[in-house]
């Protein structure tokens, strides 16, 4: 019975570590064409608008989110807010833009080697 007990147990513990996401954090880089184009925020910490987007501010003409809110830099007007996780935006660039990021994201999930592991 013990033996039983220790198996099912070893198995629940195998299953549930299968299941188990790790946040491991990667640079991801966000390409923008020049003129409209739209981008899912896919980081779990929400930042300030104004913020995300400073390393490029000179290039962003407005970014939108799904309710008609905008940022727009000229004006210095912030009706956003935060970018928040899973939420998408449309941004209007002046030019192309190939190696923007701000933030990291989630990446990858545990493996079942590394689950074993944690056994």
């Amino acid at each position: 019975m013990k033996t039983l007990t220790n198996n099912l147990i070893i198995l629940f513990a195998l299953v549930f570590a299968i299941n188990l996401t790790i946040n491991a954090q990667e640079q991801t880089y966000l390409e923008l064409p020049q003129g409209w184009s739209i981008f899912g925020y896919v980081s779990t910490e929400e930042i300030d608008v104004v913020d995300a987007f400073s390393p490029i501010v000179d290039k962003v003409i407005v970014v939108k989110d799904n309710s008609g809110n905008a940022y727009l830099p000229e004006w210095n007007f912030d009706g956003i807010g935060n970018l928040i996780y899973s939420r998408g935006y449309q941004i209007k660039v002046t030019e192309e833009i190939t190696d923007f990021q701000f933030s990291s994201v989630i990446t990858s999930s545990l493996d079942y080697d590394d689950a074993i592991n944690l056994l």
